[in-house]
């Protein structure tokens, strides 16, 4: 509840600023507009080149959509000028607010990974799917949270954050397509981990990269039941390795330089799956007690998903490693240690 006050908040605030200050300069026709909503914010870049394009468009909320539009209209874009958006991937924060904006501006193209164009035609079906019901799919397998993820401020959050406003209708894009913005160019790079239709978008005139959640600052977020998986991601991040950019511009967070946020992505990833080996050494453990050991204070919404998510994850890929094995007891899924694992490979 607070944090959507807080969203309401500084949406209203953007009356009072001036809606172009709201757009910081990353140098040679490149813009980074934060778009709030009721968890952290996401970003929204401007490229301005013989073309207008967006990568990414924020909340799909109504309130969203009106910071964006003031925002854009502010820097003298109209319907007319942009040429489209370009999605890093399908998440709310990041394609909702485009499903609005496609209903006000028809004109503009929507573009992201070919595999995203049934998600955007049924894009409300499918957040209900993989977004919204979750809270009560989880209580259901874990019968010691379900207070925590089906109590009111959990509900409220869902409802309000995973919004689906409408579909939309996509151009696809595919692995290594390149996107002409005139003295520029931009190259699709296939980077699933975070979210299994996920792009990158290379630059190679500006040594640069738009990383959308595959790296979001000095964190990560990998989440089963949002289409997360670390295999996935150990490779992206390899990928990225064999890029030459010298910079990253994420979906949260300040661009920063890439090198070093691929170490610490990797670390921390491998660290938070040597933490759970640790943990289940002890012995067998259902993935809500693994959580509870991981993060023995564990967050109220949405920290609780987030949290249970992001376990799953690790125990998924531990699994498919052979680092750890399923028990089933009276219907319980139990995860234990395989005795004789060599260590494997990240990946």
């Amino acid at each position: 509840m607070r944090r959507a006050r807080k969203f309401m908040a500084r949406l209203g605030g953007v009356e009072t600023t001036a809606a172009r200050d709201v757009w910081h300069d990353l140098g040679g026709g490149w813009w980074r507009l934060t778009v709030p909503d009721p968890y952290r914010g996401a970003n929204v870049y401007l490229l301005v080149d013989h073309g207008i394009y967006l990568v990414d468009a924020g909340h799909g909320s109504p309130e969203a959509l009106a910071f964006l539009v003031r925002a854009l209209q502010a820097r003298g874009i109209s319907p007319g000028s942009l040429a489209g958006v370009i999605y890093t991937h399908p998440h709310v924060d990041h394609m909702g607010g485009g499903v609005l904006l496609a209903e006000q501006w028809p004109q503009v193209k929507h573009l992201a990974h070919r595999e995203t164009v049934e998600i955007a035609r049924d894009y409300p079906g499918w957040v209900e799917r993989t977004h919204r019901c979750v809270p009560d799919a989880l209580a259901g397998h874990y019968p010691e949270l379900a207070g925590e993820l089906t109590s009111p401020a959990t509900r409220v959050w869902a409802e309000s954050y995973y919004l689906a406003p409408g579909s939309l209708e996509v151009v696809p894009l595919a692995d290594g397509q390149e996107i002409s913005l005139g003295r520029t160019r931009l190259v699709v790079l296939y980077t699933p981990g975070h979210q299994e239709k996920h792009i990158t978008l290379y630059c190679p005139q500006r040594r640069a990269v738009i990383t959308g959640d595959l790296l979001i600052g000095a964190s990560t977020s990998i989440q089963l039941f949002t289409g997360g998986n670390v295999g996935q991601y150990y490779r992206s991040l390899d990928r990225m390795r064999r890029v030459k950019a010298d910079m990253f511009y994420p979906g949260h967070g300040h661009p920063r330089p890439l090198g070093p946020a691929l170490d610490l992505a990797e670390k921390t990833v491998h660290g938070q799956e040597e933490q759970i080996r640790q943990i289940l050494s002890a012995g067998p453990l259902t993935a809500a007690q693994v959580a509870g050991k991981m993060f023995p204070r564990l967050p109220p919404a949405p920290g609780i998903l987030l949290t249970l998510g992001l376990v799953l994850s690790h125990l998924t890929h531990l699994v498919e490693e052979g680092a750890v094995k399923v028990e089933e007891r009276e219907g319980i899924r139990y995860y234990c240690l395989q005795p004789h694992w060599d260590g494997g490979g990240a990946g």
